[in-house]
């Protein structure tokens, strides 16, 4: 019996000593996996910084990378350009997903936003978070990450689930090696923004340039099968500043522009084409829906577009013609066909349907 017995405690101690073991093997695969997963998406940031397509795709890129491997019901990625946050990357609707644009002033996060520090928040099953769209998304957990660059502020980036403790397995030492790891990236890839806005802007109004109109223009329009194209030609432009100067034709030009800036949607694109040309697109569209829109900014431009010089009052004298591009048909083509057909016009501060 006493045999029996000291059999039987071997037996058990020899169990309790597997259990501990395997309990430690998988704490030890636990911590290997967590650092394979944060040195994947670290190594896939490297990669994503060196792929030549535009920085805007980068980040989107990120994102997806981030969902991939850690599998929360959302992600967001937001960048702040000094003034303002945007969302840059995220997988919510549009109408929900904008409003993480300001969840960095919420007071859950505010504080930690300014000290960049990340926070986990997370609920029971029976209730959802309490900021700004959680309770719409049915959201019972969120962590947020601030994201610096050399102690300068860039954005930061979310994580969400529907379920409570979502995030329990990301330890402090991941999510740091992560942020700024996003630290490089966002510095990186905000920078060739930079230098891509540049490249495709014209200084002087803010306007894109002729780059960009057969490049991301062509494109865009390239996913619809209307779309408005607007030529725009100052005809005086050359006139006032051989008559009064320069500086008389810069400040009514940048009325114009001001104008035309104010009149326009998100979705609109506006090209310096030339010194006194501008074309403006407007995707999935046709030219007679927009006529009237049309019809609105050159008044508006008439009114406002005025500069005082001594006793005469300096206006611009506009020329404009509108046409329905098909996405078969040439772009470049197409511009060129308006550009001779306007400069051809002999009537001015009309609207021409071509």
């Amino acid at each position: 019996m006493t045999t029996l017995l000291i059999i039987l405690l071997i037996v058990i101690a020899f169990l309790l000593l597997i259990v501990f073991k395997m309990n430690n093997d998988i704490k030890y695969y636990r911590v290997v996996s967590k650092n394979l997963s944060a040195m994947r998406v670290i190594q896939s940031m490297f990669e994503i910084m060196g792929a030549n397509i535009p920085a805007e795709n980068k980040i989107k890129e990120l994102n997806k990378v981030i969902i991939d491997t850690y599998s929360p019901k959302y992600s967001t990625i937001v960048t702040y350009d000094g003034t303002n946050h945007i969302v840059e990357a995220t997988n919510i609707d549009v109408d929900f997903g904008n409003a993480l644009a300001t969840l960095g002033d919420a007071n859950e996060f505010r504080g930690n936003v300014l000290k960049n520090v990340s926070k986990y928040i997370t609920t029971s099953s029976d209730k959802t978070l309490g900021y700004k769209t959680a309770a719409e998304r049915n959201v019972r957990s969120c962590m947020l990450s601030p994201i610096y660059h050399n102690n300068t502020y860039l954005g930061y980036w979310i994580i969400e689930d529907e379920v409570e403790n979502a995030f329990d397995s990301l330890s402090k030492s991941e999510v740091a090696k992560l942020k700024n790891n996003m630290g490089v990236f966002l510095e990186n890839t905000l920078y060739q923004n930079m230098i891509e806005a540049a490249e495709n802007t014209d200084k002087q109004t803010g306007f894109y340039n002729s780059i960009f109109l057969y490049s991301k223009a062509k494109k865009k329009i390239a996913e619809f099968e209307n779309n408005t194209i607007t030529f725009l030609q100052i005809a005086n432009l050359a006139d006032i500043n051989a008559k009064y100067s320069r500086e008389v034709g810069n400040k009514v030009l940048a009325k114009a522009v001001s104008v035309i800036k104010e009149l326009i949607g998100n979705e609109t694109m506006v090209v310096r084409y030339s010194g006194t040309k501008f074309v403006i697109v407007y995707p999935n569209s046709t030219a007679e829906t927009l006529h009237a829109n049309v019809e609105r900014m050159l008044a508006r431009i008439k009114s406002d577009a005025i500069e005082k010089v001594d006793v005469d009052f300096v206006v611009l004298n506009i020329q404009i013609v509108m046409t329905t591009f098909k996405k078969q048909n040439n772009l470049e083509k197409e511009v060129e066909r308006m550009k001779d057909y306007v400069e051809k016009m002999k009537e001015m501060d009309t609207i021409k349907i071509i």
